[in-house]
């Protein structure tokens, strides 16, 4: 069981919520773009290719994926989290706002959840209320 369980989402509740409340959730899929558009899975046991319908690509083309380690995602010194100002101005531009925050959950996706989750570690460190990793 997961430390905080509102923050996991399964297939099955993301399905429900999505036909209970479309427009109010924000699916982010912090795939590398080549993933978002289905050229490639980034998994060799993953056969099918694609994305969800109405998620949305995060442009940072997979940066998650890049991050490797605890130490180059956050200081345990300065509690800062190196990347915030890009990953904030990225989002800004798919209009992901912490200030508006106009949506009812915010979702992120990937292959496996673990990009995922550090997506939601951001987001929830600049400000994101709400925030969920997709837990296929």
């Amino acid at each position: 069981m997961p430390l905080r369980p509102d923050t996991l989402m399964t297939c099955t509740a993301l399905n429900e919520i999505l036909n209970l409340h479309g427009n109010s959730i924000r699916l982010i899929d912090v795939r590398t773009l080549n993933e978002y558009i289905g050229k490639t899975t980034g998994y060799s046991y993953v056969k099918i290719a694609g994305r969800i319908k109405g998620a949305i690509y995060d442009q940072t083309d997979g940066i998650f994926g890049r991050i490797s380690n605890q130490t180059a995602a956050y200081d345990n010194k300065t509690f800062i989290f190196p990347h915030s100002n890009y990953f904030q101005e990225k989002w800004l531009n798919i209009g992901l706002d912490s200030e508006v925050n106009s949506f009812s959950k915010l979702v992120f996706m990937c292959g496996t959840g673990w990009r995922a989750s550090l997506a939601a570690i951001y987001a929830e460190y600049l400000g994101f209320k709400n925030v969920a990793v997709l837990d296929s």
